[in-house]
């Protein structure tokens, strides 16, 4: 509740939602519509608001896994894909328009999906980061 959390004192929100959205069959824009609404709240509760995009996920998996889901729906890894990426450009769009205050380029930062692991060094299956100049690369077991 963004109220309560402005009542504790927290001065700033960050977002990083929508990949349940879309890999639940939600279009692009009923994805967009839910976090425009999340940004607004925060904006109205005087907090500064940040937002990641999502990240490349294995849609071709994700289909695979899912034929019972995805097949009825039509979802497709293209359709997974083309949606997860309207979405993050207009999140990117948004800091631009100034209707939130940061970005975290997440799925900038991972690349596609099928290289995320090019250049990480492996962890003993643990999350880690790499800090690379003014940029930090997560990596999410």
């Amino acid at each position: 509740d963004i109220e309560t959390k402005k009542a504790e004192g927290i001065k700033k929100v960050f977002i990083f939602a929508g990949v349940n959205n879309i890999g639940s069959g939600k279009t692009a824009e009923e994805t967009i519509a839910q976090l425009a609404e999340m940004y607004r709240l925060g904006r109205a509760a005087g907090m500064q608001v940040v937002a990641a995009t999502m990240t490349s996920w294995d849609t071709e998996g994700y289909v695979r896994k899912k034929p019972d889901f995805c097949g009825p729906r039509g979802m497709t890894a293209e359709i997974l894909t083309d949606r997860t990426l309207k979405v993050n450009a207009w999140i990117r769009e948004q800091k631009e328009n100034g209707a939130i205050d940061g970005v975290v380029d997440l799925y900038q930062a991972m690349g596609p999906y099928d290289t995320q692991e090019k250049g990480l060094k492996r962890s003993e299956g643990r999350d880690y980061v790499i800090q690379d100049g003014d940029v930090c690369y997560f990596h999410f077991r």
